[in-house]
């Protein structure tokens, strides 16, 4: 464990989560050594991002949830460039954390954020070294048409997380939820089910390669392991910082509840109808307009997709970091 030298600049989303973590609990615990900013819209963003440059921030302090995570680390590889990005040190803050909590940040942690930036300054963190993704869809209109993003869904991805943002209290709790009673309704072949797995034509091309598929209710690409609830569909994501894993299927309601002991396990899936493979490039092309997901954040439909492999960060995290099978960690 190191020291974090420089200036750091902390960004508060108040929408994520609760809200319970207040811009005077962070300035509290960063003191004279960076800034604080509550940002709640692209425009404070990209603000936020031109300070963070001006100022010569060295590390990136981010209290919100997955989306503000890829949100911020878009703006800041517009602003900076790749070569020039500060580290990230996501806080936790967010309703599920499956980011922070892929990089190894404990629950009690990731519900502490104030208390998390306290033990980064102090210098109790890990490093590793993190790839993202580029992603390029119809409904992405801010930062230059791209967004950074660590998970990418369409079809029974975005479904689900529609239907878990109808409940009142969001959190791991209405996700399992949520997930047992479409585990139910498959096997017994009921509506909610069968709803979520809509099949639309199109094509799925990896690094120029037709991967076969003529239709499609799942794709789903990452570069972290962990989707949610322990769930674990893109075990290889981190093997290398360049590259992303992807799961895209012709898929049925009793495919996925079958498949959800080896996601949950890591194992992996393999054989028909799972396509699963690693690569750099992506692209996906729907008949029909089909709705997805960027980090949790849910978008209109679209016709076509583009993934690329994005801007790799060094992230921050508080207490012991796990590297996966990559071995990424590094010193500063």
């Amino acid at each position: 464990m190191t020291a974090v030298d420089g200036r750091i600049a902390v960004l508060l989303n108040p929408q994520a989560g609760s809200g319970a973590t207040t811009i005077d609990e962070l300035a509290s615990a960063i003191g004279g050594r960076g800034f604080v900013a509550r940002v709640e819209n692209p425009a404070e963003l990209r603000a936020f991002a031109t300070r963070a440059r001006r100022e010569a921030v060295r590390v990136v302090a981010i209290c919100g949830g997955d989306g503000t995570i890829g949100r911020v680390a878009t703006a800041l590889a517009v602003e900076l460039g790749e070569l020039e990005l500060p580290a990230l040190a996501p806080l936790g803050g967010g309703t599920m954390n499956t980011i922070v909590r892929s990089l190894g940040m404990r629950g009690a942690r990731a519900r502490r954020p104030a208390a998390t930036l306290a033990r980064i300054l102090s210098g109790e963190v890990e490093r590793t070294l993190q790839g993202t993704m580029q992603v390029r869809g119809g409904a992405i209109r801010d930062a230059a048409d791209i967004r950074i993003g660590f998970m990418l869904g369409a079809g029974v991805p975005a479904r689900f997380l529609r239907l878990y943002e109808q409940g009142p209290r969001l959190g791991a709790w209405r996700a399992a939820r949520v997930l047992s009673q479409l585990v139910a309704s498959a096997l017994t072949g009921g509506r909610s089910a069968r709803e979520l797995f809509v099949n639309v034509e199109g094509s799925v091309w990896l690094d120029g390669r037709d991967l076969g598929l003529k239709r499609m209710s799942i794709v789903y690409a990452a570069v972290i392991d962990d989707i949610g609830l322990g769930f674990r569909p893109t075990p290889r994501a981190r093997e290398d910082l360049r590259r992303f894993q992807i799961l895209a299927a012709d898929a049925r309601e009793m495919d996925l509840a079958l498949a959800l002991p080896r996601i949950r396990s890591g194992r992996g899936l393999g054989g028909p109808p799972w396509v699963d493979a690693c690569g750099s490039w992506l692209r996906v092309a729907f008949a029909d307009p089909t709705v997805y997901m960027v980090d949790g954040d849910v978008e209109e439909p679209v016709r076509e997709l583009e993934v690329s492999s994005g801007p790799v960060f060094q992230m921050v995290i508080a207490g012991s970091a796990r590297g996966g099978d990559r071995g990424a960690s590094v010193a500063q």
